[in-house]
This record gives structure tokens, C-alpha cells and sequence, in this order.
């Protein structure tokens, strides 16, 4: 039985509280924790909801409001949409996608994240598109699992697309 125990995970809160079956009020085990890949398949559908998300601090000035700044009411990215980026400022959008996923989701285990921009000489970047890779491990126990993203930013209209590169 310890084996079946340690390859399921709890959901997160929101997932727990979300009753798919609201007739049956006796659950079993197996409909109350998920498989390691269900478990990454949330992670990723909530990244994505945390980076398709313009977060307060792109239309309010937060200065000296650090505790707004990592609050949920700010959550999300810095808007992207409409902008034209040159090189010198991709580090910067870089940097706030991780320091986004750094802050909001606390399943990726802080010190193994790491976003990097794919180089637009191998094709992956075009007109106002860009590419980047997210490499971490996610909190699970008996060892973390690991996560390997490829996200498309479309600069126009400021969508990002994930692709679970693992799964």
C-alpha cells in the first residue's frame, strides 16, 4: 500500500474544492489524489494561466509597496502585448516571467527554475514572437518531479502557449 501512497499527489486547494461529481459524497482514494503526470498537467495549466495574466503593477505604479507587489493582486506578468522588443529588453521580459513563477508558484521548487530564451538563429524566434524554455523541478515527494516547458510568446497579442516538453 506505501508504494500505491507515494506515486499519487493531493491537488492543489482550488483542484480539492472543485467537486467534478457533486452527487457522489463518498470518494474514493483514487478520485481524491492524482498521478505525477496529472499533477504536472495542473502545474501547467495554472503557469499558463499566471503568464497569459497582466498583473497590477503594468497599468498602477507599485513603488514602495513591496507586499502589493507579491500579493495576489498582482498577479500575473507585466503587460506584453503591442510591445516591439529588441534584444536588449527579452532579458527583461525573461526576468519577469521567472521572477512571476518565482512568486505565484510555489510548486516549482525556487532554486531549480530557470527560463532561458532559445536564440533566434535556430528559427524558434520571427516578427514579434519569441521563444523560451522553462527547466525546474516540481515539490513532490519521495523527490521533486521534473518539469520541462517550451513556451511561445506572441508579442502582438501578448499570449503565451506551453508545451510540456516531458509529458
Amino acid at each position: 500500500m506505501q508504494g500505491a501512497r507515494s506515486t499519487r499527489l493531493l491537488p492543489v486547494l482550488l483542484d480539492r474544492l472543485t467537486d467534478l461529481n457533486p452527487d457522489n459524497r463518498n470518494e474514493a482514494l483514487h478520485e481524491r489524489t492524482m498521478t505525477k503526470a496529472v499533477f504536472r498537467q495542473c502545474v501547467l495549466r495554472d503557469i499558463s494561466f499566471l503568464l497569459n495574466t497582466t498583473n497590477a503593477e503594468s497599468e498602477t505604479d507599485l513603488s514602495g509597496a513591496d507586499g502589493v507587489r507579491t500579493s495576489v493582486v498582482n498577479f500575473g506578468v507585466l503587460a506584453l502585448s503591442g510591445r516591439h522588443l529588441v534584444d536588449d529588453d527579452l532579458d527583461d521580459v525573461r526576468q519577469a516571467i521567472e521572477q512571476a513563477i518565482r512568486t505565484f508558484e510555489p510548486r516549482v521548487l525556487p532554486q531549480s527554475l530557470q527560463v532561458k530564451i532559445l536564440p533566434s538563429q535556430d528559427g524558434y524566434r520571427t516578427h514579434n514572437q519569441m521563444t523560451m524554455e522553462i527547466r525546474g523541478q516540481l515539490w513532490s515527494e519521495p523527490y521533486p518531479i521534473d518539469l520541462l516547458l517550451r513556451s511561445r510568446v506572441d508579442l502582438e497579442s501578448g499570449q503565451i502557449l506551453l508545451e510540456d516538453l516531458l509529458g
